[in-house]
């Protein structure tokens, strides 16, 4: 296989894939949940968020019935063999969602299915480059969120050849939730890796805007 150079928040190295993984240093703030990762649309074939179902694949998933968390360990297992090969974009969000989106060019794939789960209603916590403000497609996912964390310092992705961390992050990166079911949860697990903010201003005001131009 020939190699290519790929992105890792902002950075570019020689690698064999696009698969940079999330480090424990915010993978263990992700307790947030309160327990393991429900749902995970993102992560590598051996699941190294550790998420009780996830995607990895480019197959489409199928039909598996949403279940209440927790759910029996055997109902669980069927949920995994149905969803581990499919593709994440393509398959409804039914869970509490936790992603670290590929930061190429399938990024803006990855913020429009932000948008359409979170406008039913899932709850989603991702890990976002803070580069993009102003493109349409961040700005669109942005303004339907409700709790921000603009995380210190640079982001040391990890390799999924060799499991190293990697420094060299050229951009910043920031935690953003939707549908969070407390801000103040959020703040709580995330605030030690950096600044929260509450939002939801914009989303009103672009909502009062729209109401006036259809009057």
């Amino acid at each position: 296989m020939s190699q290519a150079k790929v992105q890792a928040g902002g950075y570019h190295r020689e690698s064999l894939d696009n698969t940079w993984r999330t480090p424990e240093n915010i993978l263990e703030r992700v307790f947030y949940f309160g327990g393991p990762i429900p749902f995970d649309p993102a992560t590598g074939p051996e699941n190294p968020t550790r998420a009780l179902r996830y995607c990895t694949g480019d197959l489409p998933a199928p039909p598996v019935a949403p279940s209440l968390f927790p759910a029996p360990v055997e109902q669980l297992d069927a949920e995994r063999l149905a969803l581990a090969r499919a593709d994440g974009l393509a398959t409804p969000w039914d869970w509490p969602t936790w992603c670290n989106p590929p930061y190429g060019g399938e990024i803006k794939a990855w913020l429009a299915k932000f948008v359409r789960e979170s406008g039913r209603g899932t709850e989603i916590v991702a890990l976002l480059p803070c580069s993009r403000w102003e493109t349409s497609y961040l700005q669109e996912a942005l303004v339907r969120a409700v709790a921000l964390c603009l995380i210190r310092k640079r982001v040391a992705f990890v390799s999924s050849q060799d499991g190293a961390q990697v420094g060299g992050n050229t951009t910043g990166s920031m935690l953003v939730g939707w549908n969070v079911r407390s801000v103040s949860t959020f703040f709580a697990a995330f605030r030690p890796l950096g600044a929260c903010f509450e939002l939801g201003q914009a989303a009103t005001q672009e909502r009062a805007e729209r109401d006036m131009e259809s009057a």
